[in-house]
């Protein structure tokens, strides 16, 4: 009787260690989304130039 509740639980825990990659994702995914905006940023304000991957009109943000 007690067969299929420990084999759930048992599986249940072993899916908790999957759950901390989730956060991990989230925090790298916002490092890199906030570099690339920090980049264009700084591509708007002349401090850094993108001349050999992205042309000078695509650098300015469009209002």
């Amino acid at each position: 009787m007690w067969n299929p509740f420990v084999h759930i639980l048992r599986g249940a825990l072993g899916y908790l260690q999957n759950l901390f990659y989730i956060p991990v994702i989230l925090v790298v995914v916002r490092f890199i989304l906030h570099m690339i905006g920090y980049l264009f940023g700084a591509a708007e304000r002349g401090l850094i130039s993108m001349a050999p991957w992205f042309h000078r009109d695509v650098q300015r943000r469009r209002a």
